[in-house]
């Protein structure tokens, strides 16, 4: 039997040979390790108004491909924009995306109820199909 031919891959995205990965302390002590560097994690909310230089970004989207997925298929897809009007209707486009989601608890509020208060709108707001 012969070799199976595999496609080549783009050359984007040049095959890397597999290296077996040996731990370097026990498994108990990396996820202790994780733990205390993910407590130190934050949410940004103030962003600085410089550029970014392209080199980042590209080494970050770089970083971002080499993320495993189911059967290696890496169904995903970058692109990093940098023309301020473009930018502009992408975020116009993806607004339209978000309103495409609406959730409509049926029944009676409760002291339970756990709908996020972002998520509430007026009636008024919402466009919906009503039987």
């Amino acid at each position: 039997m012969g070799e199976r031919q595999y496609p080549r891959l783009p050359e984007h995205a040049p095959h890397e040979p597999l290296v077996r990965y040996i731990p370097p302390r026990r498994p108990e002590d990396e996820a202790r390790a994780y733990y205390q560097r993910m407590k130190l994690r934050r949410s940004v909310r103030m962003f600085s108004d410089k550029p970014v230089f392209r080199e980042t970004i590209e080494w970050c989207i770089r970083a971002a491909g080499t993320s495993p997925s189911g059967a290696n298929k890496q169904p995903w897809r970058f692109i990093a924009i940098s023309n301020p009007d473009v930018k502009r209707q992408v975020r116009l486009g993806a607004g339209e995306e978000e309103r495409a989601f609406l959730l409509i608890p049926v029944g009676y509020p409760t002291d339970e109820c756990r709908v996020p208060r972002i998520c509430r709108r007026p009636l008024e707001e919402i466009s919906a199909w009503v039987e």
